[in-house]
């Protein structure tokens, strides 16, 4: 079958030929012709060149629509004479010509174009009829002409009657078959030819084409005489008589050499595409007219295409934003330069990735070899930024970081590391930094040592050493040293400064003493009141004499209570630091808490014979405070003055409306006064201006704990003091408020205690304890019962019915949780009782745990009376038997 590329052969044909000849292109039947067939056109000519035949400026085109319409469907038809008008200068002009007509079939086996060749006749005006009949010279002329193209072709031209006869055979057809025309006219195939299975194919394909009536071209192979096969490209249509067929025409042309050719072409392209589709890249081929004449499977995968879809297209029209984008100025680029071009740039929709190409331009076009490196873009951002990570940890790491050589040279370091040594990064930059001169003489071996342990081992011990700064002073650090390059000449070293921390271990060292000293003071405060109960028991013990048994008693009082203060500010202390005081805030007069402080630390102060003024306010000065908290914080401040006052010294509190929101407490004393250098010790925990643990020195607590308490208020504490033996002013500064309101109270409102005992069961391990307890109990006219375990006492309860249970904690086999447990879920008579937790455990983990078991109330051990007279009367508010 005829492809495309015969028409490119036909047209050159067309234009050199003196023969008139046009071509009508496609379905619209596009007029074009060459020089010869001008003058037919008439006064048409130009105008009708390039426009569709059909057209009105087109000449005689209603005369020849039959055959322009069987070219089209296929078939060739032989000259025919036909009458020709036109118009020349203006006239009207008439004349004959023999028109043959020649389809060409394109790939799809349809018609691409119709080949139109004229023979023709004299012109004549319009009435001349001189010009309607050719001459014999004519027709002789033709028919010459005809024989000399025959004859002078080197393709085989022949014709043939319906039976396979042949008619017609020129020169090449003869050295084809061999023999001599008078042995060939009117001979078949088969009897000419010498193979016969070449004849049978050649006259099947003639009689395909003479039966169906539509134009072939076709392959052949026919042998000549020596046997040598030869294909041949044939060219054969019906020819007609009368409208019907009578016989066939045939071109053929030899086209071994050129089958050879792209046999062998086939097989290198072949390779070639084994080659291009092995390889990861894309491979393009443009050819001048930016048409995609090869496309890989790999590129074509890696555009989502099919190469069938991109062969044959034009770039612009398959990806038009090419255009504007950088791939398309590059490939002009190489085109117009015949240079090749390297490039990377960013493809956007389908593929978002990044593609090198590399271009290579040719006669025949540009070859573009591509591939997707968007992985090594990623690797090269992730490594960049990677890199820019490490660079802005290095400058903004809180650690110094330095690199440098063995010789002492530093050749880079952070903004940490040149704070550390009090440099400047221009001095860095100068060079004017070395190592081994910021580092004092006793550390450069311990430099040493690392930078050997680094060249064995890569990295050197975590060692301490000091820095010289700039400023004159030493700089204690910690340094550890990594390899920064293969052959370890190259170092980093890590250095953090541990100024903080060496101060810290001076300060942990002073608390260390500071601890050491209050544990040898706390025993001594507590071995005093210990060995005074434990005299007065003996007293007791050995005198029962009432006066004496009361002034022992008193003694035995005193003593225990101050073992309980202590205790109480120890816990205080404990419950501040981890956030678990509470504060029962109210509206206070702050005249009423001073002299409630008084009255706690009257002893002290009388023991050792200071002189107390008082400078107070007439009217009320309130505060939203914790009553209670106040008072041990004006009693502390009292007993610290008591304390750190010679016997007889003078103390005063003065208390003042400062005028702006606050109220202002003073206590002052004439005592030993504090030193400059421990003023801003004086609040610490455990510390204490002198260490002699003689008579009245503290636990060193009370401050520490002033300044907490003070602070929960929402107020501030401050010394003043001029000096050793000058004497101490601490003056404590309190919100104040206006309306001193009522007074809050955030436990709940107790009833009134009703007449007559309660019935109370006592649960303790401890008998000498409990049966003391019970002892104080029945003597103000309660009915108590005792049990030492917590066997049988759910039974014991359903049986008594108590209004009160005091139950340890601690109890032999089952504790007191459990037991609490048991008598809330089994014990009907349970919502009518108070039970109470009575025990020596008193954290607030502790009471937690006891509300949560079903205790109502938390008491912890020694309980004053008053304590227990309180849940006397809570009980009275339980419904009796």
């Amino acid at each position: 079958m005829a492809r495309d590329g015969e028409l490119a052969t036909v047209i050159p044909l067309l234009w050199r030929s003196l023969q008139p000849m046009a071509l009508l292109l496609g379905p619209r039947r596009v007029l074009v012709y060459n020089d010869a067939f001008a003058p037919l056109c008439g006064d048409s000519h130009p105008r009708c060149f390039g426009l569709p035949f059909e057209t009105a400026s087109s000449p005689q085109a209603p005369a020849l629509d039959p055959m322009i319409r069987a070219g089209y469907a296929g078939e060739a038809r032989a000259p025919q004479r036909l009458p020709w008008e036109l118009r020349r200068d203006g006239l009207r002009t008439r004349t004959t010509l023999d028109l043959s007509v020649t389809p060409l079939l394109g790939d799809a086996g349809g018609v691409a174009a119709v080949l139109l060749v004229a023979h023709p006749h004299a012109l004549a005006p319009d009435g001349d009829d001189r010009a309607s009949a050719p001459t014999v010279d004519d027709a002789a002329h033709s028919a010459a002409l005809l024989r000399a193209v025959s004859d002078a072709s080197p393709d085989v031209i022949f014709a043939k009657d319906l039976e396979g006869r042949l008619l017609l055979a020129n020169p090449a057809t003869l050295a084809l078959i061999g023999k001599p025309a008078h042995e060939v006219l009117g001979r078949t195939d088969r009897e000419l030819l010498q193979d016969p299975a070449a004849a049978e194919a050649v006259m099947r394909n003639d009689r395909r084409i003479m039966e169906s009536g539509i134009a072939e071209e076709i392959e052949e192979v026919v042998p000549r005489p020596d046997g040598r096969p030869v294909v041949w490209l044939s060219r054969k249509m019906p020819w007609r008589r009368e409208g019907q067929v009578a016989g066939l025409l045939g071109i053929s042309r030899d086209i071994t050499e050129r089958k050879r050719l792209e046999q062998q072409l086939a097989a290198s392209n072949d390779s070639l595409n084994q080659i291009l589709g092995s390889i990861t890249d894309g491979f393009a081929f443009l050819d001048q007219a930016w048409r995609y004449t090869y496309f890989s499977e790999q590129g074509a995968r890696m555009f989502g295409l099919r190469r069938e879809d991109v062969l044959g297209r034009c770039l612009w029209d398959l990806f038009p934003h090419a255009a504007t984008s950088r791939f398309g100025a590059e490939y002009r680029r190489a085109m117009d330069s015949g240079e090749p071009v390297h490039f990377e740039a960013f493809y956007p929709e389908p593929l978002n990735s990044w593609i090198e190409c590399h271009c290579y331009p040719s006669r025949e076009g540009l070859a573009v070899f591509f591939r997707d490196v968007t992985k090594s873009h990623e690797v090269q951002a992730a490594l960049r930024e990677s890199e820019d990570r490490l660079r802005r940890i290095f400058e903004a790491s809180p650690i110094g970081m330095v690199t440098g050589d063995e010789s002492g040279r530093i050749l880079g370091a952070n903004s940490a590391y040149l704070r550390l040594l009090g440099r400047s990064s221009a001095e860095l930059d100068a060079g004017a930094l070395r190592w081994d001169e910021v580092t004092p003489p006793e550390h450069l071996d311990a430099d040493r040592h690392a930078i050997a342990e680094v060249a064995r081992d890569g990295v050197s011990r975590i060692y301490e050493k000091e820095y010289l700064h700039a400023a004159g002073h030493r700089v204690p650090v910690l340094v550890a040293c990594a390899r920064l390059s293969g052959d370890g000449r190259l170092l980093v070293g890590f250095v953090i400064d541990i100024s903080e921390r060496k101060r810290a271990e001076r300060i942990l060292a002073q608390a260390d003493q500071n601890k050491n000293h209050f544990i040898a003071m706390l025993a001594h405060e507590l071995r005093n009141p210990l060995a005074t109960i434990q005299h007065g028991v003996s007293m007791l013990q050995r005198h029962a004499a009432a006066d004496l048994s009361e002034r022992v008693l008193g003694i035995m009082d005193r003593q225990i209570r101050h073992i309980v203060r202590l205790t109480e500010d120890l816990l205080d202390v404990s419950r501040i630091g981890s956030g678990k005081l509470e504060l029962r805030m109210e509206t206070v007069d702050l005249r009423e808490v001073v002299q409630a402080a008084v009255e706690a630390a009257r002893s002290l102060l009388e023991q050792a014979g200071h002189r107390l003024t008082l400078d107070l306010p007439a009217e009320g000065c309130h505060a939203h405070a914790d009553h209670a908290r106040l008072v041990q914080v004006v009693s502390n401040l009292l007993s610290n003055a008591a304390r750190y006052t010679p016997p007889g010294g003078r103390i005063e509190v003065r208390l003042r409306d400062d005028g702006d929101g606050f109220v202002r407490l003073a206590v002052s004393d004439n005592g030993i006064g504090v030193p400059p250098e421990l003023a801003s010790e004086i609040f610490d925990l455990f510390f204490q201006a002198r260490t002699d643990p003689g008579p009245g020195s503290g636990l060193g607590i009370g401050l520490s704990l002033v300044r907490q308490l003070v602070g929960l208020h929402g107020g501030t504490v401050e010394l003043v003091s001029a000096g050793r033996d000058q004497g101490s002013r601490f003056e404590v500064r309190l919100p104040r408020v206006a309306d001193p309101g009522r007074r809050l109270a955030e436990a709940p409102a107790h009833a009134s205690p009703q007449a007559g005992g309660r019935r109370i069961l006592i649960v303790d391990d401890n008998v000498d304890a409990a049966e003391m307890l019970a002892a104080l109990l029945s003597g103000a006219g309660h009915e108590v019962r005792l049990r030492y375990d917590g066997d049988g006492l759910l039974e014991a309860a359903r049986d008594f019915r108590p209004q009160l249970i005091l139950l340890d904690i601690g109890l032999p086999r089952r504790n007191g949780y459990e037991l609490a447990q048991e008598l809330t879920a089994h014990w009907d008579g349970r919502r009518d009782s108070l039970l109470v937790a009575l025990t020596g455990w008193g954290s607030d983990a502790d009471r937690h745990r006891a509300r949560e078991s079903g205790f109502d109330r938390h008491l912890t051990k020694p309980v004053a009376f008053d304590a227990l007279q309180q849940l006397l009367d809570d009980a009275g508010g339980v419904a009796g038997p």
